[in-house]
């Protein structure tokens, strides 16, 4: 038994990361769907929407970013909402009035969630374009987002975000890398099927097919929007010439505590998109167990590999093996953590 669970939990763990995007990739030669309409001189009614909550470090710069988009004035409408900020975001935002801005102040927080359930339905058009307060998109964005929809089975369409490089920041270098990866396995998953889950910095869906949002807990937004959409018959693409670009973390700690805030939110999203995982639904199912299911469950499948390892490890030359690879792996992990803790302790000192 111990033998069964630890070839399982290492197969699982290689096959979320490797084996799987490698089937992805052999799949888009047979199975694709790029083919699908799209229309470059058709320009529907945008609303551009943003959520801020506390953002007066990026959000002038993200509202200069977006005024400088290119699609005609008469035909889009940016509106920026504020999730009861507490700081100077609020004040920023109302500067920009006259330049076309509309302001939505939620007068009570609720968070992302909420907010979207108030905006979305009032705002004027069939498409709406979604983006992050700390996600500046290329000029060109809205035209190349809604092209597509000139399909009536996309119902959205996510951009291609980059990270901007900051010097000497080697934890962006590497979240940087990884969301390479991570578009590249979008873009094979959506030229075969649907991809699980829009780039919240940039995405576009069609305002009729939205429905209102979960807000008794936090939930990742731009997941259940994107998966709700794909439960109503249509398709979710991804267009990697819509480009953005976006700071990453500075340090490990916001990173991790972003990532625990993403994992939690899929998991409060899990029981909203059940039907979906049914093998019934074919590659969509086939897509959402590969690419996110199984990951979730990464850190329980790397606890399993680690203990029945240990107890195994006597039980023969592949075991011992299997047993110094991973103990070679934590503690390159464990080094890591310690010198980025030596180095907060050097600027506390030093700042002194």
């Amino acid at each position: 038994m111990l033998k069964v669970l630890l070839s399982l939990s290492l197969f699982f763990i290689f096959y979320t990361y490797i084996f799987y995007p490698l089937i992805i990739w052999a799949m888009n030669g047979r199975f694709s769907k790029k083919d699908h309409k799209i229309d470059e001189e058709q320009f529907p009614f945008v609303s551009f929407l943003v959520v801020a909550y506390n953002e007066e470090q990026v959000i002038k710069e993200k509202i200069e970013n977006t005024l400088l988009l290119e699609y005609p004035k008469d035909k889009l409408k940016i509106i920026f909402a504020s999730d009861y900020s507490t700081d100077g975001t609020n004040g920023i935002i109302e500067k920009y009035k006259k330049e076309g801005i509309h302001f939505v102040p939620i007068g009570r927080r609720g968070g992302k969630s909420k907010a979207l359930n108030i905006c979305i339905p009032q705002a004027k058009g069939e498409i709406i374009v979604l983006s992050d307060a700390n996600t500046f998109v290329q000029k060109d964005a809205i035209k190349k987002l809604v092209r597509h929809f000139v399909d009536p089975v996309i119902g959205c369409v996510s951009g291609k975000l980059r990270f901007r490089p900051v010097h000497g920041n080697p934890l962006g270098m590497i979240e940087s890398s990884f969301w390479n990866y991570e578009t590249w396995v979008k873009m094979k998953e959506g030229n075969i099927a649907s991809v699980p889950g829009a780039n919240g910095g940039i995405y576009a869906i069609r305002k009729s097919v939205f429905q209102f949002l979960p807000i008794d807990k936090a939930i990742m937004d731009d997941f259940l929007i994107t998966l709700k959409i794909i439960q109503q018959g249509y398709r979710a693409i991804s267009d990697p010439e819509v480009r953005a670009l976006e700071d990453t973390c500075l340090n490990v700690q916001d990173s991790f505590e972003q990532k625990v805030r993403i994992g939690a939110g899929n998991f409060h999203g899990l029981r909203y998109i059940m039907p979906l995982l049914n093998p019934s639904q074919g590659l969509v199912a086939y897509i959402l167990w590969s690419h996110k299911i199984i990951r979730w469950f990464l850190p329980f499948l790397l606890i399993i590999a680690f203990i029945t390892n240990m107890v195994l490890i006597n039980s023969g030359t592949v075991y011992r093996c299997l047993a110094v690879g991973q103990l070679s792996f934590y503690f390159v992990a464990g080094l890591g953590f310690f010198f980025y803790m030596i180095s907060k302790l050097e600027k506390v000192f030093v700042s002194k």
